[in-house]
This record gives structure tokens, C-alpha cells and sequence, in this order.
């Protein structure tokens, strides 16, 4: 991880910076490294491709490596069906690094990360082809009654705004639940069929609702009570743990506003992009907090490599109405933060 904020962002990466991101992701996700799922396999899989292909573009590695490039990004989209547009992001990205090196170069470079995905993907045409009669290189992912299972999961974001598993004993149920108030106003027109068609009729009739119901999916998934997948006590208290989570994306979007953009590239962004757009796909569906692991990593990536502690510190020590300014945002997000969460776990389903 820190290589690949070196090779993509070109951040002098520091001791003390990857000590501090580690820690921040063992605290706030030891859990999951007790569990094989597949969220973190996934997530190596595409910084391994980008931060390659990053190194490949400003040639401080062979040409070969984009075989690797192609073998990591179809391994990511493999795992996490999810990462689809991370693909197309990478694809991307070589056709705008590597087009200036004519188009006999351009077709050497695609058909090495062509054969790199071979590797993956071929055996999943295999699988295809003998039990879905598919020549399709992707997970066919459908539902019981051959349904595509993303627009089952955008059915189902309609009505619940986030699912916890629950391990203990002191809950009815396995799946634990989160209402979404949005369910009372989806018309009710006995069994819809759950199809794209039928969803965005329900999104153009109610698209004020929807929005505000997407962003609480955004909120609850930049808000994780525990730090498992797997949780023993749903009703434990998790204020300390939620308050230092909240410190951490105050520090990012602080970051974000105050940063001078004019630095992006195209490497940036493709970088960016390939973090954020699995994180997007994910809000209208059943919130995870594991399926916005990307947008975690760039969170902790800035608070441990970026921020300009030093900086702030001094400038508030010249400036006392920096600090008061940057105390009281500081206290209205958390407030804002502790207020969306309340109204998050008021709709437990019991």
C-alpha cells in the first residue's frame, strides 16, 4: 500500500507515516484479518495493477511488468466483481500514457496486458462455458431466480441502509438490519420485479427521497461500529471507536478542501478513480462498511503520509483564530457525524 501511493501520487512515504497507517488499519479492521473474504484480496490485487502500471508509465520498470498489470487487475475484478470499472480505469490509463508512443507500440502494450489477463480470466471462461453455456470472461453473478444480483442489491438498498452479521446471542437474527425510512414510500404495487427498468421508474418517481436516502448509505459506510465483520454485541458501546473514525475523515476532508488541485495529472486521477468507482457502485446497494475499503485506504494514506502536520501546528500557534476555526468545525462535524449515526441505529430492525 504505501508503494502504491509512492508510485501513483509520488508521496515521500516515511517510517513513521507507514507505522501510523498500520496501526490505523489494525485498529479499525483487526477483525477481518481473522476472516479470508475477499475485500482486502481484491484491494491488493488493484494497487498491485495501478502501482505497476504507474511505475511501467514513467519507465522505472520493463515493459514486461504490464503483463503483471493485467494479471492483478483481472485477479481484482475477478474476486470483486465490483471492480468492473477499476478495469476500465486501467485500460484507460494505458491507452492515454502509452498513445504517444505510436500505435504500434500502443498494440504491443495492450496484447502483453492482454495475455496477462489470460492467466485469470481464461479459466473463468471455462467455468462459463460448462455450467452457465457462457463465453463470458466475468463472474456470472444472478440471484435464485436468475435475477442479476446488482439490481437485486439495489432493490434491496432501497428498503435496508446497512446490514451487520451478528455472532452473538443477545439478537434474534444473524443478518442484523438497518431500516430504510425510504421503504415506507416505494409504491406498493404487489411483487415488483426486481429489474433495472422497474428500479429507475421508482427512482423518477421519488428522486428526492432516494437522494437523501443515498447519501445516509454514503454516511453508514464511512461509519463502521466495530472493527469485524463478524460482531458478538451489536448493543456494545463503540462511542470511542466511532469518534476517532470521525477524526480521521474530518482530517481528509479538511485536507481535500484546503489542497491546491492544480497538481492532479492524469495519473492521479486515474488512481482516484479506480478507488472511488467500486465505493460509488456500492452506496445505492445494502451498505457493507467493507465494501468502501478503498476510500478508507486513501483516508489513511493522507492522515499517515500527506497531511502537513507541522504546518497546521505552526500556523495555529501564529494564528490563534485558525485553531478556534478549526476546533469548532471540528466539534459541528462530530456533532453532525454522532447525529447521523443515531438516526441510523434508531431503525434496527428488533
Amino acid at each position: 500500500m504505501p508503494l502504491f501511493f509512492q508510485s501513483v501520487f509520488e508521496w515521500k512515504i516515511r517510517v513513521w507515516g507507514i507505522y501510523a497507517f498500520s496501526a490505523l488499519l489494525f485498529y479499525f479492521w483487526r477483525g477481518y484479518f481473522l476472516y479470508p473474504l475477499s475485500d482486502f484480496p481484491a484491494l491488493f490485487a488493484l494497487l498491485m495493477a495501478l502501482g505497476i502500471l504507474a511505475a511501467t508509465l514513467k519507465k522505472q520498470i520493463g515493459l514486461g511488468a504490464i503483463v503483471l498489470v493485467g494479471v492483478f487487475a483481472s485477479a481484482a475484478m475477478n474476486i470483486r466483481p465490483a471492480y468492473q470499472l477499476s478495469f476500465l480505469v486501467i485500460m484507460l490509463m494505458m491507452f492515454i500514457g502509452f498513445r504517444k508512443d505510436g500505435i504500434k507500440q500502443l498494440i504491443t502494450r495492450f496484447t502483453l496486458f492482454l495475455v496477462g489477463c489470460g492467466f485469470i480470466l481464461w479459466p473463468q471462461v471455462l467455468i462459463n462455458q460448462r455450467y452457465f453455456g457462457s463465453n463470458s470472461p466475468l463472474v456470472l453473478a444472478t440471484y435464485v431466480d436468475e435475477t442479476d444480483i446488482y439490481a437485486v442489491q439495489l432493490f434491496w438498498g432501497l428498503k435496508t441502509q446497512k446490514v451487520l452479521t451478528n455472532i452473538g446471542d443477545n439478537y434474534p437474527y444473524a443478518l442484523v438490519a438497518y431500516n430504510d425510512p425510504l421503504s415506507g414510500k416505494i409504491p406498493r404495487t404487489g411483487r415488483l420485479e426486481k429489474n433495472l427498468q422497474n428500479y429507475f421508474d421508482i427512482i423518477k418517481r421519488i428522486p428526492a427521497d432516494v437522494a437523501v436516502s443515498y447519501f445516509r448509505h454514503a454516511f453508514n459506510g464511512i461509519d463502521p461500529f466495530f472493527p469485524t465483520p463478524y460482531v458478538k454485541n451489536i448493543f456494545a458501546p463503540h462511542t470511542i471507536f466511532s469518534s476517532f473514525n470521525y477524526l480521521i475523515w474530518f482530517v481528509l476532508f479538511y485536507y481535500l478542501v484546503a489542497s491546491n488541485w492544480a497538481g492532479l495529472d492524469t495519473l492521479r486521477v486515474s488512481g482516484i478513480m479506480g478507488l472511488m468507482l467500486p465505493v460509488l457502485l456500492a452506496i445505492p446497494t445494502v451498505i457493507e462498511v467493507r465494501f468502501f475499503l478503498p476510500i478508507y485506504i486513501l483516508a489513511y494514506a493522507v492522515v499517515s503520509y500527506r497531511f502537513p502536520y507541522q504546518e497546521y501546528f505552526s500556523l495555529a500557534r501564529s494564528h490563534r483564530w485558525r485553531l478556534v476555526q478549526f476546533v469548532v468545525f471540528c466539534f459541528v462535524w462530530l456533532l453532525l457525524c454522532f447525529t447521523l449515526s443515531a438516526a441510523t441505529i434508531e431503525q434496527l430492525v428488533s
